[in-house]
């Protein structure tokens, strides 16, 4: 009766399999072999992973270094968002990009790209730019937050996460440390935030399960990874924030027009088709709590430094 049951279970797993690759991947004969199709499926999933990691990783990497690359960029996104959305239908820019977030997303991503370059161009890291980007930042967190709160009780976890993110944010640094970026950005050119090694991965995860609880598709959780790897290579992890906002902004202009096959939904494994992606709520809970945990240890961290440097105890 086992060998049965788990015959049949194989047998239900590949015709489930068989669909999901036909979805995913373009031109393929279901009359495949299973082990052929997962074959295929993981090539086309490595594939498609290299590609996006490299292609991100080396734009970040050039508007990071160029900060006269990032204004020809902003205009030249601009210009091919509007002719891409005069050529488009209505239903493929109400699907997604009509919704209080996803506005509130681009509006907020292109809002920091200007205030960061225009802070660089002109050679300033002072209280006032800190205060300006942090602010930017919060912004950028809380869209996420609100977002969750009106999801449910299962994202209040990272919601929490996010608040707790907020609230660790080195909104005023002491003036030696503003005095040292400011000397490390008139020498090197790059934006510089004083944000920890700690704080930046804490983000990327939060970031990564609000994506995921969200039902956005893979794309959106690597396009995380392209600021660490930037911001290591140049030697400077405060290069870190520049570099998240650059690509951000080059995800959301690529994804809108979709210049890439990777950013055309059913064409790659990474973007399936809008409405097809149903992540797992349990699994979603417990990266929330997880991340919930680890903010509180942090959060706990930061007072006990605070504590120790501002009080004589």
């Amino acid at each position: 009766m086992t060998k049965k049951i788990r015959f049949v279970l194989y047998a239900v797993f590949q015709k489930t399999y068989k669909l999901i690759f036909f979805f995913f991947v373009k031109n393929v004969h279901v009359s495949l072999s299973f082990s052929q199709m997962l074959k295929r499926l993981r090539m086309a999933l490595c594939r498609d992973v290299v590609f996006h990691l490299g292609l991100m990783t080396c734009l970040t990497w050039l508007l990071t270094s160029s900060k006269d690359v990032v204004w020809a960029f902003l205009l030249l996104g601009c210009a091919w968002m509007v002719f891409k959305m005069s050529r488009s239908s209505m239903s493929t820019w109400e699907s997604g990009y009509t919704n209080w977030f996803a506005i509130a997303k681009f509006i907020g991503a292109l809002t920091g790209v200007v205030a960061l370059n225009y802070f660089r161009t002109i050679g300033v890291c002072n209280k006032t730019s800190h205060l300006t980007c942090a602010c930017l930042l919060v912004l950028n967190i809380t869209e996420a937050l609100l977002r969750d709160l009106e999801k449910g009780r299962n994202h209040i976890p990272n919601a929490i996460t996010a608040l707790l993110l907020i609230l660790t944010l080195p909104f005023l640094p002491h003036s030696s440390v503003l005095s040292s970026l400011a000397a490390e950005t008139m020498q090197t050119g790059y934006f510089l935030f004083p944000t920890d090694a700690t704080w930046t991965v804490l983000y990327s995860t939060w970031n990564a399960a609000f994506s995921y609880g969200d039902n956005y598709s893979w794309i959106t959780r690597l396009m995380l990874l392209p600021p660490f790897i930037v911001s290591r290579c140049l030697g400077y992890t405060e290069c870190w924030l520049g570099a998240r906002c650059l690509s951000l902004m080059c995800s959301m202009v690529m994804r809108a027009t979709q210049t890439s096959y990777v950013y055309t939904p059913g064409l790659s494994p990474l973007t399936p088709a809008a409405g097809t992606i149903h992540h797992d709520a349990l699994i979603y809970t417990r990266w929330g709590i997880l991340n919930f945990f680890f903010a509180v240890l942090y959060s706990l961290h930061c007072m006990f430094v605070f504590l120790k440097t501002n009080l004589i105890l």
